[in-house]
């Protein structure tokens, strides 16, 4: 509606235009014999007399019609211009509000999964002797956001380490369609295990090594954008526990 606006105050001051410069082509009117006598009289009473600018402004608009008209056409030209501008402005202004909120809609409403703080641990031996122990991890994803998310692919796995790792291992579960996890609402569990085997026991408990929980939820907010949240925790030296881990490379959101 705006611009149609625009569209109609800039076809007035061209037809505005035209009007002035069809105007200045016509020819002056004809001086009649009693302004000739009327000029003659003005000039013998007082040839010294100087008029002053306004003065002068005055006879000439008052005496010519074509120039007193042309005076109010140019002041509301520039009236229609001034006010074209203004609205221009309050045009660009809206046009920037809008689009501030439209970008900032989807950040407020979309989905944020996170990894569910209630986690579910066990270490048991193996069933072959001698081979180690096995650590799983039980955890789910809880949605702290508005609007539900849509899971597309949970990357987890159990590890052990001797330095905190920079990227994840390909060991990812992908989602079947339709995975829908709802505002407020926490996804079930998901188990991550693997075997720890003796001389990896032996160097954790020397805490030459440690445990880890590391991974990455994928999925889609309303809006059809992917986002990714990942997650890394360390288990402490005695085994009561996960932890967040201190690397910022793995723990993340998007």
């Amino acid at each position: 509606m705006l611009k149609g606006a625009n569209i109609f105050l800039i076809a007035l001051e061209i037809a505005q235009a035209i009007i002035i410069a069809t105007i200045s082509l016509l020819p002056p009117p004809p001086i009649t014999v009693a302004q000739q006598e009327y000029a003659t009289e003005e000039k013998a009473a007082d040839k010294s007399k100087q008029s002053s600018p306004v003065e002068r402004l005055w006879n000439w608009t008052t005496n010519d019609a074509v120039a007193f008209y042309t005076l109010v056409l140019c002041f509301f030209t520039g009236t229609l211009a001034i006010s074209t501008i203004g609205l221009y402005q309050r045009t660009k202004d809206a046009a920037v509000s809008a689009r501030i909120a439209a970008e900032h809609i989807p950040r407020v409403e979309r989905a944020y999964l996170f990894l569910s703080i209630e986690l579910k641990h066990k270490q048991t031996a193996n069933a072959i002797p001698d081979t180690g122990d096995i650590v799983e991890v039980q955890f789910a994803f809880k949605n702290h956001g508005k609007t539900p998310a849509i899971l597309t692919k949970i990357e987890a796995e159990v590890r052990t380490v001797t330095t905190l790792p920079t990227e994840l291992r390909e060991r990812a579960i992908e989602m079947p369609p339709g995975l829908v996890i709802g505002s407020g609402e926490t996804t079930p569990y998901f188990p991550a295990r693997n075997l720890i085997v003796p001389d990896d026991l032996a160097r954790i408990r020397r805490r030459e090594r440690t445990i880890l929980f590391v991974g990455a939820v994928e999925y889609l907010d309303i809006f059809g954008k992917p986002h990714k949240t990942g997650f890394c925790l360390d288990r402490d030296p005695v085994g009561s526990g996960f932890g967040p881990s201190p690397t910022t490379i793995l723990n993340y959101y998007t």
